[in-house]
């Protein structure tokens, strides 16, 4: 063993239950949003472009639109957990090893499927991190465009539909005010992963 590929299988270890653990919540959301348009088919609503009116459309074909790019995004975290599924484990500091390790039941022990093809590969690339951020970056980019409009919606202008009382904030000095902290938060935390890739 080496601090190399212990560093490399742990880096892996945690990375996969972080990605894990988003690629679930997509998937909440993702069966939430389909659960609403099968509720929305009937409520007409415009097509916008350009903060335009473009065309009729429903919010149904809105919500199915927002569903169908993060299961884009949700596909690009599974391609991170495939390749997550290889054991760096036995390559040392990246020329592998003479003691004779049992690659394959270390693997099976650590919940990894297969062994790493390349032990310099295993524990000197990094862009695995760098994958697995870039994916979470392009789905909180599309959470912000839904949080972002949803709040448009929600303006007097538009008014659209309204948030109930517990999903929202007063304003010290403008009682009037309903402030939509939920999706101010919402789009502020969806971006971060973004200045993260960066």
């Amino acid at each position: 063993r080496s601090r190399n590929d212990i560093g490399a299988t742990l880096f892996r270890l945690n990375l996969r239950e972080a990605v894990v653990r988003v690629e679930k919540s997509l998937w909440r959301l993702r069966s939430t949003l389909v659960q609403q348009a099968q509720r929305s088919t009937e409520i007409a609503m415009p097509v916008y472009s350009q903060f335009q009116v473009g065309t009729p459309g429903t919010l149904a074909s809105y919500l199915l639109a927002v569903e169908q790019a993060l299961s884009r995004d949700a596909a690009a975290l599974r391609d991170i957990l495939a390749a997550l599924e290889f054991c760096p484990l036995g390559a040392c500091a990246g020329g592998g090893t003479s003691i004779s390790v049992d690659a394959v039941m270390v693997a099976s022990l650590l919940g990894l499927r297969e062994t790493c093809r390349s032990a310099l590969d295993a524990v000197a690339s990094r862009d695995l991190g760098l994958r697995a951020v870039a994916a979470v970056a392009i789905a909180g980019t599309t959470l912000t465009r839904l949080a972002q409009d949803y709040q448009l919606w929600t303006t007097l202008e538009f008014g659209f539909f309204e948030l109930p009382d517990d999903l929202v904030g007063g304003s010290s000095n403008m009682p009037q005010k309903r402030n939509p902290y939920l999706l101010e938060i919402i789009k502020g935390r969806a971006i971060r992963p973004s200045g993260q890739w960066s």
